[in-house]
């Protein structure tokens, strides 16, 4: 039985890591920024991040004294994706940007919120005590997921995610849909994520190795287990820890999904229902 290989579609820049790239920008993930040329080695917590309409990326920080006092910063901004997993600690994808950051007025931010530039939460937060908005314009970005390292194309993400702001919408699934997502897959095949895999290895379904790895230092009691690394709109990835190699594949959606009944109607053509 041969083992299917990474298409030409998950080479370059496909949709997949596209989507994916949107939703660490959109609020999904841990993210975390450093004015690199002052404090490089200091990293202050963001408490929440999200895309604007206007193609930035607004973030609520709290912990701001490590920053210089200047109208413009040069910042990395980092995010930080784990699996959605409870048992494991997996990381799923990482996202590197340089950008320059502004802080946002109180009159601004006002504006912004009476407009929806961005999403009402990171308002709310923005306006907890010791909290401040800022902006991002992002110059570059880079995206370290299963697959590699891949630059992001900056002008197709942006229109992307103004496209989403100005209608109301958000990438799917953010951080607080992904634990309900990935349980609605475990439900789905009544705990048995292998037999996704499965369906992956045999060439049943669509979908790709992504990698394969040595499975050395992988603790006994982690080997023969199955887990989710992600569940995307395009598709979901995987991972089975084997007692020799760790592999890691991703099963393909027919179809961008965009909320949980989508994902049952995916779910049910890659797979049955065990």
């Amino acid at each position: 039985m041969s083992e299917p290989c990474i298409t030409a579609q998950l080479f370059g820049w496909p949709e997949r890591t596209t989507s994916l790239a949107c939703r660490l920008l959109s609020g999904t993930g841990s993210a975390s920024i450093a004015a690199y040329r002052v404090n490089p080695h200091t990293n202050i917590p963001v408490i929440a991040h999200a895309a604007t309409a206007d193609g930035l990326i607004a973030v609520v920080l709290s912990e701001i004294d490590s920053l210089p006092e200047a109208d413009l910063i040069d910042v990395r901004f980092d995010v930080v994706k784990q699996a959605p997993e409870i048992t494991a600690r997996i990381t799923a994808a990482t996202l590197h940007s340089l950008a320059v950051l502004t802080w946002i007025s109180d009159d601004e931010r006002a504006e912004w919120e009476a407009r929806g530039a961005a999403p009402q939460h990171l308002f709310d937060a923005a306006a907890a005590p010791g909290s401040r908005l800022a902006a991002l314009s992002v110059r570059r970005t880079m995206l370290h997921d299963s697959t590699g390292i891949h630059r992001v194309p900056l002008e197709q993400i942006a229109e992307r995610l103004s496209a989403l702001s100005q209608s109301g919408t958000t990438p799917f699934p953010l951080s607080a849909d992904e634990f309900e997502v990935a349980e609605a897959l475990r439900a789905h095949v009544d705990g048995e994520l292998s037999c996704l895999m499965d369906c992956v290895l045999a060439n049943a379904c669509a979908g790709a190795v992504l990698r394969r790895d040595p499975s050395c230092g992988v603790p006994e009691a982690a080997r023969g287990v199955t887990w989710c690394v992600d569940v995307d709109s395009t598709g979901v990835t995987l991972m089975h820890t084997g007692e020799e190699d760790t592999v890691t594949a991703f099963a393909a959606f027919g179809s961008p999904i965009a909320g949980i009944d989508e994902l049952q109607r995916e779910l049910a053509a890659l797979v049955p229902a065990v």
